[in-house]
């Protein structure tokens, strides 16, 4: 739960940048974030030009730039 928090927190503080995002099931995203609830994150997928939702026990890892989570 430590990591997800983790991860959680670095996205909130990405300050619109996007950022890549993995998944449990294996996948990737190149993301933006939208907004947060107690249990989920919602991001702008930039490939799909959508917005998913993902429960936050989902989210396995997280790189920025220099922060790789």
């Amino acid at each position: 739960m430590r990591k997800v928090k983790r991860i959680v927190n670095t996205m909130k503080k990405s300050g619109g940048r996007f950022f890549g995002l993995r998944t449990k099931d294996g996948s990737s995203y190149n993301a933006q974030f939208v907004k947060e609830t107690p249990s989920y994150v919602v991001i702008h997928d930039r490939n799909a030009g959508e917005r998913r939702k993902f429960a936050k026990t989902s989210l396995t890892g997280l790189n920025m730039g220099e922060v790789k989570i």
